[in-house]
C-alpha cells in the first residue's frame, strides 16, 4: 500500500457513516450541513480529543461513487470531493455499491396485517443497493499508516471497526488514539476511553464557503444540501 500520511496527526473519515449522520441532523433539526468541510471538522475534533497538542492533520475521506444513481448525483459527489481536495483532504474511493436482495418482512413489520399479507404474497423480496468495502479500506489504511503517526482519530460509528481499533491500541501503545462518533451513530460498542460525539453544532461550525474554491474553478453548493 503506497498511501502516505503527511502529518503526525492522522484522521480517517468513514464517509457514508458521516453522510447518514448529516441526513439525520437535517431530518431532526432542519440544519442543512451536507456542505461540510471535513478538514475543519477534523481540527475541531482533534482539539477536543487532544487539547493543544496536534499539528494540522492529514485527513483521509473514505467513500464510494454512487454509480447506481443518476449522472447528476455522481457529478455532485465529484464536485464536492474537489472542494475537499482543495482543503488538503485525500479522497479514497475503494468502496463500491452492489445489488442485494432484502427480505421485505423486516421493513413492513409495523404495517397493518392486511398490507403485510398482500405485500409478502406479491413481492416477498426486493432488490436494493448496499455500499461495500469502505470500512475494510479504512481499517487497512488505519493499520498501515496509524503506527507512523503520533495522533490518530477515526470518525465513524461503525462497530465493525472495533476489532481493528482494539488490535491497533494493543500493538501501538505509544500512539494517541481517539474516536469521534457522528450524530445518531453513537453505538455503545464503540465507547472507548478517548471518545467524543460529533454534535450538530460541530457540523454547523465546519461548513465550506459557498461557493467553495477548487483547483480549477469555484463550486456552488447544491440547493438541497
Amino acid at each position: 500500500m503506497g498511501t502516505v500520511c503527511n502529518s503526525e496527526a492522522l484522521v480517517l473519515v468513514d464517509g457514508y457513516n458521516l453522510y447518514h449522520s448529516l441526513l439525520e441532523i437535517e431530518k431532526n433539526l432542519g440544519h442543512k450541513v451536507r456542505w461540510l468541510d471535513v478538514k475543519k471538522l477534523s481540527e475541531i475534533i482533534l482539539e477536543r480529543l487532544f487539547p493543544n497538542q496536534c499539528p494540522y492533520p492529514h485527513v483521509f475521506f473514505f467513500t464510494a461513487y454512487s454509480n447506481h444513481k443518476s449522472n447528476s448525483h455522481i457529478e455532485r459527489q465529484k464536485a464536492y470531493h474537489q472542494c475537499l481536495k482543495r482543503r488538503g483532504v485525500t479522497i479514497v474511493t475503494d468502496g463500491e455499491w452492489t445489488k442485494k436482495d432484502v427480505d421485505l418482512k423486516h421493513h413492513i413489520k409495523n404495517a397493518p396485517w392486511w398490507i403485510r399479507w398482500y405485500l409478502m404474497k406479491r413481492f416477498r423480496n426486493f432488490q436494493t443497493y448496499v455500499e461495500k468495502g469502505t470500512d475494510v479500506s479504512l481499517a487497512s489504511h488505519f493499520m498501515h499508516m496509524g503506527p507512523k503517526a503520533k495522533w490518530v482519530c477515526i470518525i465513524s460509528g461503525d462497530a465493525d471497526l472495533m476489532p481493528a481499533i482494539n488490535l491497533f491500541q494493543d500493538e501501538n501503545p505509544s500512539v494517541q488514539f481517539g474516536l469521534a462518533r457522528p450524530f445518531k451513530r453513537e453505538t455503545r460498542k464503540m465507547n472507548i476511553k478517548n471518545c467524543t460525539n460529533i454534535s450538530p453544532e460541530d457540523c454547523l461550525a465546519a461548513l465550506l464557503p459557498n461557493p467553495a474554491p477548487t483547483k480549477k474553478r469555484s463550486v456552488t453548493k447544491p440547493e438541497h444540501w
